[in-house]
């Protein structure tokens, strides 16, 4: 189980539930690939199941967040993949830089 998280900016008040919208971000896979020189492949949306891409961030709280089950059984064996999400819509809020985009290497077995 994975847990994808948005955060807001601390620099903003909360005093309303905010809508964010995660979109799956292949670019950062490549991008990762790039500037660590790996061959991770993107992990394949048939090895995971979420509840997203939606959720709220309750008034007065800064974070929630999405569980990603992944589904071992239908990954390939040894081969190691990467899952990349980045946070396409903040609700017209500031999202935290170190929370806009995630990445998760994932081993096959």
């Amino acid at each position: 189980t994975l847990h994808l998280y948005a955060r807001m900016s601390y620099q903003v008040s909360m005093d309303k539930d905010i809508k964010v919208r995660f979109i799956r971000d292949d670019a950062a896979v490549t991008d990762y690939n790039s500037q660590w020189g790996t061959s991770y492949l993107p992990l394949p949306d048939s090895c995971y199941q979420w509840n997203g891409p939606d959720l709220t961030i309750p008034a007065d709280s800064m974070q929630a967040g999405i569980t990603i089950t992944l589904l071992p059984g239908k990954m390939t064996p040894a081969q190691t993949y990467i899952l990349g999400f980045t946070i396409a819509d903040g609700g017209g809020y500031t999202v935290a830089s170190n929370y806009k985009s995630m990445l998760f290497t994932l081993q096959g077995r």
